[in-house]
């Protein structure tokens, strides 16, 4: 009667156990796992997805962000203290002040977005970020202090109180695009470090020719934005 029973329980088909849809018989439980299924109190934990799927998270890179800002802080702080700002002798201070804004947004935006596969050009764009924090300190001279730390005293027109925001934005640029090749940048360090070592000597060169250009400028056409200028010569 008891094998009977069991039996008959098994054709209609135990909770959990179903053998329709198996081949050969056999138990869907055991061979063939449903797809809905009760997980138990303890389901396996759900994947993150992979690199194409909605639950894939990219890495981000604050450092190589804030490089980038404090690049687009040093150019804009250039251009409101009256020493125009860099292209601007070539393009114009609107479409060059156009063409930095943009490429901050993108900067920042694709930093934080782009997978580690693209640490290579963020590396790059780090090691030309540092060349032009240490060209500035190279090409221009430097006040005396206890530290006997790189502090400008004047660059590109800028003196007095306004050097002093200047050195900060330099120093935070220069710092943080240094973190950034260490740190964020991992996969293209190499390419990063070798940057400064060729671009130093280039940035210092173009400082100097992009100065003597707005100056002339500036004696020819003064405006709001090259007013600093006005009255220098180009070798101050």
């Amino acid at each position: 009667m008891v094998l009977r029973y069991s039996f008959v329980s098994l054709r209609r088909g135990a909770p959990g156990v179903r053998m329709a849809g198996c081949p050969s018989g056999q138990w869907e439980r055991t061979v063939n796992p449903s797809e809905y299924s009760y997980a138990g109190s303890n389901p396996a934990p759900a994947t993150l997805g992979t690199p194409s799927g909605p639950g894939w998270r990219q890495p981000g890179r604050p450092l190589t962000q804030v490089s980038t800002v404090c690049v687009a802080a040093h150019v804009f702080f250039e251009l409101a203290a009256g020493s125009a700002m860099p292209l601007a002798s070539v393009l114009g201070p609107g479409p060059a002040a156009v063409l930095w804004a943009a490429g901050t947004v993108i900067g920042v935006r694709e930093a934080g977005r782009r997978p580690p596969s693209a640490d290579r050009r963020f590396a790059v764009a780090n090691g030309m970020f540092l060349s032009a924090v240490v060209g500035h300190f190279i090409a221009w001279p430097w006040a005396p202090n206890r530290l006997h730390a790189p502090w400008l005293s004047r660059c590109e027109g800028l003196d007095g109180r306004a050097v002093v925001p200047y050195n900060l934005i330099l120093y935070v640029s220069g710092l943080s695009a240094l973190g950034g090749l260490v740190v964020e940048n991992r996969r293209g360090r190499l390419s990063g470090s070798v940057v400064p070592v060729v671009l130093v000597p280039a940035v210092v060169a173009a400082q100097r020719w992009e100065f003597r250009r707005l100056v002339q400028q500036a004696h020819r056409r003064p405006r709001w934005w090259n007013r600093r200028l006005q009255h220098r010569s180009q070798s101050s």
